[in-house]
């Protein structure tokens, strides 16, 4: 009997460990919202994305992935938006950019240069330049139901066996 005890001692510790461990860890990558925001008069345009993982090279984002966007200025008039590119590579330029393609009469892509640093991405605050804004907000990540089940299964199993080792060691 008293393998058999050592043998859930053993386990239950290995348990609460691993238990301990999952709230220690921070989470490695967080999501972050972008919002967007251009400033010259004839090309205002505010972009919000979903959350997503940070930006960390020139990333391209649909039109139809976005979770918002709004073209007032007066250059978009009878035009559609294609994408937005977030961290723009122009023409190997160390210097931020941002790029808005459009579909239309126009059918072009603006380029707005705004220095925009790339650790600017993803770490959560309010950046502007001389033509633009970009708020990153840092997205708290949720569990779902079938993690949070899981995971007080896990303990309820924790306190049963100790339980069960605790009842063990009086019958000795």
């Amino acid at each position: 009997m008293t393998s058999m005890h050592s043998l859930f001692k053993a386990f239950g510790a290995v348990l609460c460990l691993i238990f301990a461990l999952s709230f220690a860890t921070p989470n490695a990558a967080a999501d972050h919202v972008y919002t967007y925001t251009t400033t010259p008069s004839q090309l205002v345009a505010t972009f919000t994305t979903d959350p997503m993982a940070a930006v960390t090279t020139e990333t391209t984002i649909l039109a139809a992935d976005l979770a918002s966007f709004s073209l007032t200025g007066s250059f978009y008039q009878l035009d559609a938006l294609v994408s937005l590119v977030l961290d723009y590579n122009n023409f190997g330029s160390q210097l931020g950019y941002q790029r808005i393609n459009i579909s239309g009469n126009n059918s072009v892509g603006i380029v707005f240069p705004d220095n925009f640093a790339l650790s600017d991405y993803s770490t959560p605050g309010t950046y502007t330049s001389f033509f633009s804004t970009l708020t990153v907000t840092d997205v708290t990540a949720t569990p779902e139901p079938s993690s949070l089940a899981l995971m007080l299964a896990g303990v309820g199993l924790v306190f049963a066996m100790r339980k069960r080792s605790s009842g063990l060691q009086e019958a000795s």
